[in-house]
């Protein structure tokens, strides 16, 4: 993510907060589709769309671009809707829509569609019909969908007539706005080409979603939604300093790696301890913006850090999470020391990851051939023999050497092992 390109601006956020008209926030409805992410996004729909269009062979790439169409548009309406005045990145589990839950949006779709073709060669007269009832009643449906995150209260009519009603006047601005567009879009069509045709009618549609979130936001408790931005000044200032720190921190990394210059990159990250009340929270962020420079040795050094803390603060599941992201970016990570390899060792074996443990064990023994913490990195390979991969054998092969290490303080838990698998200490 560039430094241009700001997942989070207070200031935007608090301007959304202190504009609760939408005619006076208007310039920045307008601005909102060609700023930030949303103008990539804006691009690369209409692109698809476009090369789709052209033949039946783009009839894949319209099946891709359709549903992150509608999953961009949800996360446009969920990401202000929660106060936050920035459109949201369009990339890692977007890409992947982030599991079958991200086609929701496409099953109402589909039912309009269905209702106007049976319109259509059942009751021609019952087509304007349906597509005014679906222009009035699809962005309610989007909007439950994006509030509440579940489908079939989404098609609850009443529940529909209620959205309408909470969001008020807003609502109509709305339906106008994409019937509007769909109107300047055809017009488009038969003067100019299809590519501004699409371009105009994603902008409006992007730029509808955002209205549609910023009414919702405004009027979260008429809606029965908690907005969470309704913070106090010192939370808010906290928020802030919160944001500049990983900002200044990211700036130097980047500036490093403009110059290709790894260790000056990793330097940078140790130079900004965070503040102590949200060391872990500000470690997490750093972590996941880090992902997204696909840069291993930063992603390992931060990782590491993380890992870290995280395991003084007894949350193992998390740490081994994090270690399987930096495992996945390069199978070469390990921790900062072979305890906290041999904690992350334990939880996999607690949780069953056979493949995770396999590769940090690895990676461990690279690291510290010869550190006396190599006895319980090799204790828990015996115990991943036999509770993981069910090789009893594998597991008294280990544990031989290991019965040898008599003032061990792991000896008794080595030996009681080699004892239930048929070995004598």
């Amino acid at each position: 993510m560039s430094a241009g390109f700001r997942l989070r601006d207070p200031v935007a956020d608090q301007r959304m907060v202190d504009t609760p008209s939408p005619l006076a926030y208007l310039p920045q409805i307008l601005l909102y589709p060609v700023s930030g992410h949303a103008l990539a996004a804006l691009l690369l729909f209409t692109g698809m769309l476009w090369m789709g269009l052209q033949s039946i062979t783009g009839i894949a790439l319209l099946a891709i671009a359709s549903p992150w169409v509608f999953h961009y548009a949800q996360a446009v309406i969920e990401r202000t809707a929660a106060g936050q005045a920035t459109p949201p990145a369009f990339g890692g589990d977007m890409i992947y829509l982030g599991g079958l839950s991200a086609l929701r949006p496409l099953v109402g779709l589909g039912l309009l569609a269905g209702l106007w073709n049976w319109a259509h060669a059942a009751h021609p007269q019952a087509e304007l019909v349906v597509l005014i009832a679906g222009a009035l009643l699809y962005p309610a449906h989007l909007l439950l969908l994006a509030t509440d995150d579940r489908l079939l209260p989404a098609f609850n009519p009443l529940a529909m007539l209620h959205a309408i009603a909470g969001v008020g006047t807003g609502y109509l601005s709305v339906c106008l706005l994409l019937a509007g567009a769909a109107y300047a879009a055809w017009s488009v069509a038969s003067q100019t080409g299809l590519a501004l045709a699409l371009f105009v009618l994603i902008y409006a549609w992007l730029m509808a979603c955002h209205l549609l979130g910023f009414v919702v936001f405004h009027r979260a408790e008429r809606l029965g939604l908690t907005a969470p931005d309704r913070r106090t000044s010192d939370e808010k200032h906290q928020q802030a300093e919160f944001e500049a720190r990983l900002d200044a921190v990211l700036a130097h990394v980047d500036q490093a790696l403009s110059r290709r210059d790894l260790q000056v990159a990793a330097d940078a990250l140790y130079a900004e301890g965070g503040d102590p009340r949200r060391m872990r929270a500000f470690h997490v962020e750093l972590f996941e913006r880090l992902e997204r420079r696909h840069q291993p040795p930063l992603l390992h050094a931060q990782g590491a850090r993380l890992v870290a803390l995280l395991l003084a603060e007894n949350r193992a599941a998390q740490a081994l999470e994090i270690a399987g992201s930096c495992v996945d970016a390069r199978a070469d990570f390990a921790p900062e020391k072979p305890e906290q390899a041999a904690a992350l060792l334990e939880e996999a074996l607690r949780t069953h990851n056979a493949d995770l443990f396999d590769r940090l064990l690895a990676a461990a023994l690279r690291q510290w051939p010869d550190s006396p913490h190599v006895v319980v990195l090799r204790f828990l390979d015996a115990r991943a023999s036999c509770e993981l991969r069910r090789d009893d054998a594998r597991a008294r092969e280990l544990l031989g050497p290991l019965l040898r290490e008599t003032t061990h303080p792991q000896h008794r838990q080595i030996a009681a092992l080699a004892r239930a698998l048929g070995l004598r200490s």
